[in-house]
């Protein structure tokens, strides 16, 4: 069969709106329907039919995902499509979606989950990770299981979650097809070395589907693909915009920064965030090297590539932050007391590594090491994401941030953030390289009608700014009311030109504000919400969704024990009553976060 030529830009105009895991499931949808002889139903999270695998009772795989940002429904997707390929019959489910009940009746089952916090489950993962553990639990001698945990090993329960599900199927019977993959910031390799190895481990059953031979013609396998642009294929975004917001005499640096994504077909929607690719700051690389009284021409192997250590630690190797994989590798050489008791202490290391960076480590705990070595201890620089602060709709083929330059002393040395450093010294015109990274968990209510109840402070009102001009192209949105906090109303009134149009046009229906350092007891964001506990309650009995965005352990900790209190107040019930009515707004997905 031979594709038209029409037919053929239908088909590269529809590629375009699809990124590569959604291709993958799509691959092995098409084929399960020309192969099978009954209809087959559209593909969608939760159902999945292949070609010889209805009748094959053993041949029937459930993959089960729990994800805060939507990385583990990612790998999932992938996953389900490989195994479609291969002729099993795949059930994908969000595990908040799961029948728990049905537990006790699956034969081969895969967990794809990532770890929240300081070792949490993500919220649409808590019931099952507590049926689970509970003593409802039932035994599971049939089963065959593999787990993947998606992680960030500058956390210090690096994978938490998935080690825990992994031990405690273990526990109930299950056979573990292999041990439990942990995965970091960059798991993509990791995941697909996961999924194939598991794949091997299953029974063989049956017989592969028949494959399909497509013919097309010349113009079809010439015609340009869409490209998709990632952390190993960023985009090359050109600096359009750099603004410092604050105003003279702030105690912060925050800048809004522009980028064009001109001739990219990049497509974002608000509440994602973007990667970007940053180089590290000069001033630490070159402490750095002074510090070991390297030569920063000597040549290194890095990932197969021969280069100088300058270009090393400058491109490609994490030397900014401290994480407690690092520690761990590198007191298997220096054998430090000291090191050893942090490490069996998780909340001691995580206080030690805060602040800290690799030179600290060198300095204090020397050990003689060379320049090869050096290379090979360190991590890879991984990407920095920032929530995008711009809506697709109101600026086309544009994307903007909002970033807080990261300046700070400790122990006699200045310190530079390495992303916001990158971005405060970048030029116009400047190319810096980018990608999307969806958060399918932090997206605006479907229904555009819903009221939304925004709270952010600091750089956390990226998000916000993005969600309101994206209402303010939506014909009779809903209600909105956002709640900004920062230092000093004068200085630190982040994008407030914007913010006051918005509420006269009637397209932001109300704000409010704590600048903590302008009055004498400080004023932050979680204290307005108590100050309008009524209204905010009204808001939410009608059906309001609660954002919120900044700092994981300070301001949005804070903000979620008002919310309680305000409920408790308000429905003059008991506390755990109240906990539990904020509890079924997470569970509800009427309650999100994007913190850090």
């Amino acid at each position: 069969m031979i594709l038209t030529e029409n037919q053929q830009q239908v088909l590269q105009q529809v590629l375009l709106h699809f990124p590569n895991e959604q291709l993958y499931w799509l691959s092995g949808y098409l084929s399960a329907k020309i192969s099978s002889t009954n209809p087959v139903a559209t593909p969608q999270i939760g159902m999945a039919i292949v070609p010889n695998a209805a009748n094959d009772s053993e041949k029937v795989l459930t993959i089960l995902f729990g994800t805060q940002s939507g990385n583990s429904k990612k790998v999932a997707t992938q996953a389900a499509a490989y195994m479609t390929q291969k002729g099993w019959q795949v059930t994908v489910k969000n595990m908040k979606d799961y029948v728990l009940k049905s537990l006790v009746t699956e034969k081969n089952l895969w967990i794809v989950v990532s770890t929240h916090g300081e070792g949490v489950p993500p919220i649409a993962a808590e019931d099952w990770y507590d049926f689970i553990h509970s003593k409802k639990a039932p035994k599971l001698p049939q089963l065959r299981f593999a787990v993947v945990a998606l992680g960030d090993s500058s956390y210090v329960n690096f994978g938490k979650v998935g080690k825990d599900i992994d031990q405690r199927l273990e526990q109930l019977g299950g056979t573990r097809l292999l041990p439990c993959v942990v995965c970091d910031v960059d798991y993509e390799s990791s995941a697909e070395q996961w999924w194939q190895q598991a794949a091997e481990k299953l029974p063989s059953v049956g017989d592969s589907p028949t494959s399909t031979t497509f013919v097309v013609s010349a113009a079809a396998i010439n015609a340009p693909a869409a490209t998709v642009y990632s952390r190993k294929n960023p985009f090359l975004a050109t600096l359009t915009e750099k603004i410092q917001l604050n105003g003279r005499g702030s105690a912060k640096q925050t800048y809004h920064i522009e980028l064009s994504l001109d001739g990219s077909n990049m497509r974002y929607e608000v509440g994602d965030s973007l990667g970007i690719l940053p180089n590290n700051p000069l001033p630490t690389v070159e402490a750095l090297l002074s510090c070991m009284s390297f030569d920063p021409q000597e040549i290194v192997q890095h990932q197969d590539e021969s280069l100088s250590l300058m270009a090393a630690l400058t491109h490609y190797l994490e030397i900014t932050t401290l994480h407690p994989k690092l520690v761990e590798k590198y007191n298997q050489l220096a054998q430090s007391n000291t090191l050893a008791n942090y490490l069996q202490q998780p909340n001691e290391l995580k206080n030690f590594c805060y602040g800290r960076d690799v030179i600290d480590l060198l300095r204090d705990f020397p050990v003689s090491l060379t320049a090869q070595a050096l290379v090979t201890l360190l991590t890879p620089l991984t990407p920095r994401l920032y929530s995008i602060a711009s809506s697709l709709t109101a600026y086309p083929d544009e994307v903007h941030l909002t970033v807080g330059a990261v300046q700070y002393e400790n122990q006699a040395r200045k310190r530079y953030g390495c992303c916001s450093t990158y971005l405060q010294y970048a030029e116009t015109e400047q190319k810096i390289p980018v990608y999307v990274d969806s958060n399918e968990v932090f997206r605006l209510p479907n229904d555009p009608q819903s009221p939304i109840i925004m709270v952010g402070a600091g750089t956390g009102i990226a998000p916000f700014r993005a969600f309101v001009q994206e209402r303010a192209e939506q014909e009779n949105a809903g209600k909105s009311w956002l709640f900004f906090g920062n230092p000093h109303f004068a200085t630190d009134f982040l994008y407030q030109t914007e913010w006051l149009k918005y509420l006269k046009n009637k397209q932001l229906t109300q704000m409010n504000v704590a600048f903590s350092r302008d009055t004498a007891q400080k004023m932050y964001v979680q204290h307005q919400l108590q100050k309008n506990a009524r209204q905010l309650y009204e808001w939410l009995e009608a059906g309001a969704y609660f954002y919120v965005c900044g700092d994981m352990n300070k301001m949005a900790k804070d903000v979620h024990h008002a919310l309680i209190d305000i409920v408790q107040q308000e429905q003059k019930c008991s506390h755990e009553a109240a906990s539990n009515y904020v509890k079924q707004l997470r569970k509800q997905q009427r309650y999100l976060e994007d913190v850090y």
